[in-house]
């Protein structure tokens, strides 16, 4: 117990930033009164914080001559741009004023740009490009181990409920996720199964160096953890929480990922029964929020998003199959397939290709994103739509991402097609 203690004490994370060259100058912590005064704020105690800043934002110094007033307006408007949110929330945000010094401005760059590959934007961007234009097989499969990875993560968040580092003596560079708890990190989570998961399945796959791949998987693994700890947003405990969770997950679930894609993709029922339990993830499976804190939600909407967005996935492979669109191999030989450098041509089709689908999934989320709202706070019987509600925000968010996975796997494929822009191998990556 005195060494997760040890692990999880904040200062091995500030001493981890004061040797990559982040310094206090000046610390004070406190908080803004409903009468407008400084009050002071205990550094150790935490609750998830309603501020939401841009990377700038996060990286620059509050002024030392900030006014309580002004300040209050400023996280007011910085939060989740929610006025609903705002009223509901028991007291004023908690700000932490200091300044800080960043003697080393690239690891700076680096580690933030490190950190965005655990972020929302990089799933969105890197699964679909590479499902259309890799291997879908592949991502497929990593995916849902993935899944499994980042449901465990960000239900167990929600269940401890432990708190995040302490600022002073941590710095916090990053204040996005602090609105979710801390353990595990599902960033080190995420950054643990995707390159192992993708680096076995490529190696039992195609002819490539083991030991490269393991290098590459091993050093995006320890660019995102480390990255968290620059940040300031983790304990170290917090880490190696996240990679062994996710071990334990891809130990558990990976030799037995083909079977279910294969499942998911072939039997008559599959649909129902992947619909039915993706919904239940979402909802009885989810541990309840113990505070009844609306901000405690934020992680419920993340899991939601990435277990439905999966389930939709599986449906369009499984629509692709029974609609004649993917042939199936019975001559499928266990023989390893050569990595091909693609042309200029084959590289521009898939800019194309990816720049394609890219525009419809935008769309598509546009066009769904407030009627859905609309009719889950209509069904709740709501006022006005309230899009933070927790029924209506899990609500909404599993139909829109399970549409947007269908349309990933199905229908986006299909208008590469009538455009001429479809990958030839696309509809036969089955098993």
């Amino acid at each position: 117990m005195d060494l997760l203690k040890d692990l999880n004490n904040p200062e091995l994370t500030a001493k981890f930033q004061r040797f990559c060259g982040v310094h206090y100058t000046r610390k004070e912590s406190s908080r803004c009164g409903s009468n407008g005064e400084m009050t002071e704020r205990s550094g150790g105690t935490f609750k998830p914080a309603e501020l939401s800043t841009s990377t700038a934002e996060q990286t620059t110094p509050l002024k030392n001559n900030l006014a309580c007033d002004g300040l209050q307006k400023r996280n007011k408007n910085q939060m989740l741009k929610n006025e609903d949110d705002w009223e509901k929330s028991n007291d004023p945000p908690a700000t932490d004023i200091s300044e800080y010094t960043i003697k080393y401005r690239l690891l700076l760059h680096f580690f933030t740009i490190a950190s965005s590959l655990g972020n929302e934007a990089f799933y969105l961007l890197f699964y679909p490009c590479c499902y259309w234009n890799c291997d879908s097989l592949l991502i497929r499969q990593t995916a849902l181990v993935w899944c499994l990875c980042m449901w465990v993560g960000q239900g167990t968040k929600d269940s401890l409920m432990l708190p995040r580092p302490s600022a002073p003596p941590v710095v916090r560079l990053e204040t996005y996720y602090l609105q979710e708890y801390a353990m595990p990190s599902t960033h080190a989570m995420s950054a643990t199964a995707i390159p192992v998961v993708l680096a076995y399945l490529i190696i039992s796959r195609y002819q490539v160096s083991a030991p490269a791949l393991i290098v590459a998987a091993v050093v995006w693994c320890s660019m995102v953890c480390l990255s968290r700890l620059y940040l300031g947003v983790h304990s170290v405990l917090d880490i190696l929480a996240g990679v062994v969770f996710s071990l334990v997950v891809i130990v558990l679930t990976t030799p037995y990922v083909a079977d279910f894609d294969w499942y998911q993709q072939t039997h008559p029922f599959a649909p129902l029964v992947i619909f039915i339990s993706s919904l239940a993830m979402c909802t009885v499976f989810y541990p309840s929020s113990k505070t009844g804190d609306v901000y405690t939600y934020n992680t419920r909407g993340d899991a939601v998003q990435i277990v439905a967005v999966l389930a939709g996935v599986g449906l369009g492979a499984w629509t692709n199959l029974h609609l004649g669109f993917t042939n199936v191999d019975d001559n499928k030989t266990d023989l390893l397939y050569e990595v091909e450098l693609p042309t200029l041509k084959i590289f521009a089709i898939s800019v194309l290709r990816f720049f394609v689908g890219t525009v419809i999934l935008f769309t598509m989320q546009y066009l769904l994103k407030s009627p859905l709202v609309r009719f889950f706070s209509y069904m709740l019987g709501l006022e006005k739509p309230e899009k933070k509600n927790p029924q209506v925000e899990v609500g909404y968010k599993f139909v829109m991402f399970y549409c947007l996975g269908m349309a990933i796997s199905f229908f986006i494929p299909f208008v590469h097609c009538m455009f001429g822009l479809d990958r030839p191998a696309f509809y036969a990556e089955v098993v």
